[in-house]
């Protein structure tokens, strides 16, 4: 009888366990600010384009190239992301306004992320990369 309460208490430890690892992924995603490293394969370090995250009111905002740009957060469990109602402000940066167009649509075609302890890589449904980030010192 002690074996099953002991097997019983061990395995709803280790459930419980794996439920505050998701939880712990989710908010380390979201109290953490990073750099844009890439869209696709194209290397845009150098812009310092920006992701910040805030899990308790569901919002994203950051630095898109020229200007700053907020919009919604929903996350769950299963490292799935969904970012919408971006908006920005208006400042008129000619040789940056590609790129900051180009981010932003990118950033509202992300279906999935993968976080490790420096790096956030953003995907699309079919898996593939389509942002990655570093995590800001």
């Amino acid at each position: 009888m002690k074996l099953k309460l002991f097997v019983l208490f061990f395995a709803a430890l280790s459930i419980s366990s794996c439920k505050d690892v998701a939880d712990n992924s989710t908010k380390t995603l979201m109290t953490s600010e990073y750099l844009v490293e890439k869209i696709g394969e194209n290397n845009i370090e150098k812009y310092k384009l920006t992701l910040n995250f805030n899990i308790e009111e569901n919002k994203v905002n950051g630095f898109s190239g020229c200007n700053q740009y907020y919009g919604s957060l929903k996350t769950s469990k299963e490292n799935k992301v969904e970012f919408g109602n971006i908006g920005s402000t208006r400042m008129m940066c000619e040789e940056k306004m590609q790129l900051e167009n180009r981010f932003l649509e990118t950033l509202q075609q992300t279906e999935i992320y993968e976080l490790s302890s420096e790096k956030l890589l953003l995907k699309n449904e079919e898996g593939k990369v389509i942002i990655e980030a570093k995590k800001k010192n």
